[in-house]
């Protein structure tokens, strides 16, 4: 066998592996923040939906009002 070759071939594999794990960290990073966003938004539409459902009540509750 080259060991010159199979270094080489080493070296770019780790140098691969690098790159591939700093974009899995990437991607990571992204995703929390999508979901993250998500959550939030969520909550903000949970809490429309509570104050939707109580102006609702008032209404059915009193509606001459």
């Amino acid at each position: 066998l080259d060991t010159e070759h199979v270094s080489t071939e080493l070296k770019n594999l780790s140098l691969e592996n690098e790159r591939l794990e700093a974009l899995i960290e990437k991607l990571k990073l992204e995703h929390n923040q999508e979901v993250q966003a998500l959550l939030a938004e969520r909550e903000e539409e949970r809490e429309t939906v509570k104050e939707l459902y109580k102006r609702l009540t008032e209404v059915v509750e009193n509606p001459g009002d």
